[in-house]
């Protein structure tokens, strides 16, 4: 199995280890046997590798017998290996070297006499050089750092995202919740208001009455009745006669419900500050107005206990009836008495033209009033600037300065 280094984001992988093989051959080199010879040839190293050990196969033919035959073979290391035939056949032998540093071109050099040809074969092993494993580790630790930076980025940017979506998504609900939390207090405040108006509220014939039967969409059905249109008067009444929509109230502490809920009761929690208000509260104080027309209605009402003046529900053309239309809209306050001017300091004043690099005629905005009878201080209006438009500017002086001075 041969290991790899395998580059970050998407880089090419090179492997750890290879081998160089390199063959020299010699045949019918010296004819005598006293000659000499030498042999030379130089193979390469892959660039970014260094050879770290070499085994090599030796092989050679006497040229005469009764001879000797001596062999050498160079060992990688500036030295030689020898080898010595005793006078007939071949001289064969291997041997292996270590703790060999080669780069680059090498040259590998044979020599002998009495040899009549030869066969070497060298196998050298190499790995990859410590300054390219420290280059590999370096590119790779950037690449890899250099992603995981990238990957952040667009990680934070979808978070934010996500977080703002998720924020809009909540002050949406916050304000949905909001307005169910102010409809579940309105409810409650006006069904304890019909309660204390109706004063029997707890007796059968007043609210909670029920006129259906069947629990099935088959056998479902309304029991009508005398009592139902009694009971649907009383609903019409008690709804139309009060402007429910804009009842105003406030909540009174825990203490003054039963003592025996306190504990229940202040520990109560919601999001919704009002609503908390709301479930902690014993007590609450509610001010609900009386629609226009119905003033004497609720005041018979009141006094009598009797609906509708005593008589029947309204019906079309009657001073009190009311269409779906105009209950369902809600009340337009109407202005009572005159208005009146109030001053209140604001950061808007322009107090000279140009002074801003603003272009205009008048410091102060002005609200003519055409009828000043519909204001409770007329003498306050304000009908044309008391101000003139100069052109000012700041300039140094030789006079002496009227700032305190410390010296």
């Amino acid at each position: 199995m041969r290991n790899r280094l395998r580059g970050a984001g998407g880089r090419e992988t090179i492997a750890e280890h290879r081998v160089v093989r390199n063959r020299l051959r010699g045949a019918g080199v010296p004819q005598a046997y006293r000659d000499h010879f030498n042999g030379q040839t130089s193979f390469l190293i892959p660039e970014n590798y260094v050879g770290k050990s070499a085994n090599f196969i030796c092989n050679s033919q006497i040229a005469k017998n009764g001879y000797n035959s001596d062999f050498f073979v160079s060992n990688l290391k500036g030295g030689f290996e020898q080898r010595t035939n005793g006078g007939s056949g071949s001289v064969y032998y291997t041997f292996n070297e270590s703790l060999l540093n080669l780069t680059a071109s090498i040259d590998y050099f044979v020599k002998g006499w009495n040899v009549y040809d030869y066969t070497v074969q060298v196998k050298v092993n190499c790995e990859l050089s410590d300054e390219y494993k420290n280059k590999w580790k370096t590119e790779s630790f950037n690449a890899i750092i250099k992603a995981y930076d990238d990957a952040y980025a667009k990680f934070q940017e979808a978070q934010a995202k996500l977080d703002e979506e998720q924020k809009k998504k909540e002050e949406e609900q916050k304000a949905k919740l909001g307005q169910f939390y102010r409809y579940m207090e309105q409810d409650v405040l006006k069904h304890n208001c019909i309660a204390y108006l109706l004063q029997d509220y707890l007796s059968p014939k007043t609210v909670g009455q029920n006129y259906t039967v069947g629990d099935k969409m088959e056998d479902f059905a309304v029991n009508l009745s005398d009592n139902l249109d009694k009971y649907a008067a009383l609903a019409k009444f008690m709804e139309q006669a009060f402007e429910w929509e804009i009842m105003d109230y406030t909540f009174y502490p825990y203490y003054w419900a039963n003592r025996e809920k306190w504990q229940e009761m202040y520990v109560s929690e919601s999001m919704d500050p009002l609503f908390r208000s709301f479930l902690q509260s014993g007590m609450a104080r509610v001010i609900a107005t009386v629609r226009p027309g119905f003033e004497s209605a609720l005041q018979f009402f009141l006094e009598t206990g009797f609906i509708w003046n005593g008589g029947e529900v309204p019906v079309i053309g009657d001073p009190m009836y009311m269409s779906i239309v105009d209950e369902m809209r809600k009340p337009l306050g109407m202005p009572q008495g005159k208005y009146w001017i109030s001053k209140i300091p604001t950061s808007l004043t322009i107090i000279q033209d140009k002074s801003t690099g603003l272009k205009t005629t008048q410091a102060l905005p002005i609200f003519p009033e055409s009828n000043p009878s519909n204001c409770e201080n007329p003498s306050e209006l304000v009908f044309e600037s008391s101000f003139d438009a100069r052109d000012i500017q700041m300039i140094s002086s030789s006079q002496p300065t009227t700032l305190h001075s410390n010296s």
